[in-house]
């Protein structure tokens, strides 16, 4: 409450801009460190400004809008930072966009370039050369044969669609045997793979949401099943993975990228319990199922253990 009583009670003419520094600096570290925190304190300013004393309602919201201004004004950083972070919850960002009437975030404009002209060709290289006597000419089932060149591409394009179409016979199948309270997560996420990894992420954590709120149904087969379904969907982005180097140096940049994985956020939830937390053991036993069952061949090798890793950071 300390923390954020200036934001609830900031009148811009008064100043003191350098005392709503601390408030925005906790939640853009926490994002980092504990994102399930920061998802609080967003959702503290919303609760307090509305319940903190009703008649002034207005008031205090005009203030913490103030203060989102302010903190951009006066160079503390920038609102969207936090409210479009990936780890943000898209039901606090929405509530949060309402409370204090933010904009929706545009998508980037599209700009047209016009195109280059093509260098004019003097009319003496138009007159085509003649062919050499011994020059064989093109039959017709010469000129008519494909290109080889697009071969590959549509091979792989046909390989990615019976890939997908694989995996989403496999999720099917798997789903029939899993619990009904996991069951509607699961297919979510599957069906999300297009989706960009903001969605992806949304979707990650409500399925551990959903692992949390009814731990006591994960037994053993229901823990290798929810296993096989997330190797399943997340199939791509485990086995194109590559390692960390050995002299990977932690950044804001990297973290940030390494973050917004959807993948990472199930690694992530089991790093944030607290040793004696009920759900701990199942998260271990679910990780250490897609480690076995995920394991390294001789063309396919296995990175659980690259975020295994990361999590520690």
């Amino acid at each position: 409450m300390n923390l954020f009583w200036d934001w609830f009670c900031y009148d811009p003419q008064m100043g003191a801009h350098n005392l709503l520094e601390p408030g925005y600096n906790v939640i853009r570290h926490l994002l980092h460190a504990q994102p399930l925190l920061a998802n609080s304190l967003l959702d503290f300013i919303i609760r307090m400004s509305a319940e903190l004393y009703p008649p002034f309602r207005a008031r205090i919201t005009t203030s913490v809008t103030n203060v989102l201004k302010a903190i951009s004004d006066y160079s503390i950083g920038s609102p969207s930072t936090i409210i479009e972070h990936h780890m943000v919850q898209k039901s606090v960002r929405d509530a949060f966009r309402e409370m204090f009437k933010l904009p929706v975030r545009a998508a980037p404009p599209i700009v047209a370039t016009a195109p280059t002209p093509a260098p004019s060709t003097p009319p003496s290289e138009l007159e085509t050369t003649p062919p050499a006597a011994d020059a064989p000419l093109p039959s017709g089932d010469q000129s008519n044969k494909p290109s080889s060149k697009v071969q590959p591409e549509t091979a792989s394009v046909s390989e990615s669609v019976e890939d997908t179409e694989g995996c989403d016979e496999k999720i099917t199948a798997l789903l029939a045997a899993i619990k009904e309270e996991f069951r509607d997560g699961i297919e979510s996420l599957s069906a999300a793979s297009s989706a960009d990894n903001e969605t992806r992420c949304e979707l990650t954590n409500r399925l551990m949401s959903s692992l949390f709120d009814c731990y006591e149904l994960l037994d053993g087969e229901q823990i290798e099943l929810i296993a096989e379904c997330l190797l399943t969907i997340f199939r791509k982005q485990l086995f194109s993975r590559k390692p960390l180097p050995d002299d990977f140096t932690p950044s804001l940049e990297a973290l940030d990228q390494i973050f917004s994985d959807p993948l990472y956020v199930i690694f992530r939830s089991f790093c944030l319990l607290p040793d004696d937390d009920a759900m701990r053991q199942p998260m271990l036993s679910l990780i250490c199922e897609m480690r076995e069952s995920g394991g390294e061949t001789a063309t396919r090798p296995s990175y659980i253990n690259y975020y295994v890793a990361v999590g520690r950071f």
